[in-house]
């Protein structure tokens, strides 16, 4: 896992392929809590509904799960200021979620607030992630699936394709054995939601902060797995 300087400008607007869900909300989180306006779009949306019709405010990020010729040549077409990351086998497995650590050092540096200082420290220290996993997943027994609280919902297809479950959010009918990962903020629907279906569910909270809770989930999804080997 690689955190660091990405070498582009801060942008105005963040356009993201599919599976890159996670940096792109992650990032846009810590820029409203930088008080920073960011306009976030899925790639698509933003090829044929928006360029064709509407100034889109630069820099732009294009952030893309894969090294794809035909995406980065319509992208490269563009006359909109503009600069691409995507993630290739150099950058390793976890790229998606270093990406988001950065793009949130990228937003909080140089803010004032404690909570922008706290979560540039969580970002700085990540040497305790791999256990911090390690030891959440130990108080649950190997789930079936996994259910994600709305505050989460950024980080779906990352769990899915860490944890190779099937990964729904709060609302959905999920198989019994489901594990139910909800954060501090959003646990009021955690409960209604145990109170509904707790029959169906292992619960597992993570007392985080917002901003970095996807990447939290999706480091927790990376040790299941190993739940099937005890």
């Amino acid at each position: 896992m690689r955190v660091g300087n990405l070498g582009v400008r801060k942008p105005r607007t963040i356009v993201f392929s599919q599976e890159m869900e996670l940096p792109a909300f992650v990032a846009a989180r810590a820029a409203a809590t930088a008080g920073y306006r960011l306009l976030v779009l899925e790639l698509f949306e933003f090829l044929f509904s928006v360029l064709p019709y509407v100034e889109v405010d630069g820099p732009i990020l294009i952030l893309l799960r894969g090294d794809d010729p035909e995406v980065k040549g319509s992208m490269n077409a563009m006359r909109e200021d503009h600069e691409i990351l995507s993630c290739t086998k150099e950058l390793g497995g976890l790229c998606d979620v270093s990406l988001s650590l950065s793009l949130t050092q990228l937003f909080l540096s140089g803010q004032d607030g404690y909570r922008a200082k706290r979560l540039l420290e969580e970002v700085q220290h990540l040497e305790d992630l791999d256990s911090w996993g390690e030891s959440k997943v130990a108080t649950i027994p190997a789930p079936s699936a996994v259910v994600l609280s709305p505050v989460l919902r950024p980080a779906r297809r990352t769990v899915a394709r860490y944890s190779g479950l099937e990964t729904l959010e709060m609302g959905d009918l999920p198989p019994r054995g489901s594990v139910l990962i909800y954060t501090g903020v959003d646990s009021h629907l955690a409960k209604k939601e145990l109170s509904l279906r707790g029959q169906y569910y292992y619960p597992l909270l993570l007392d985080v902060d917002p901003i970095l809770a996807p990447v939290y989930a999706a480091i927790v999804a990376l040790k299941l797995p190993k739940l099937n080997k005890r």
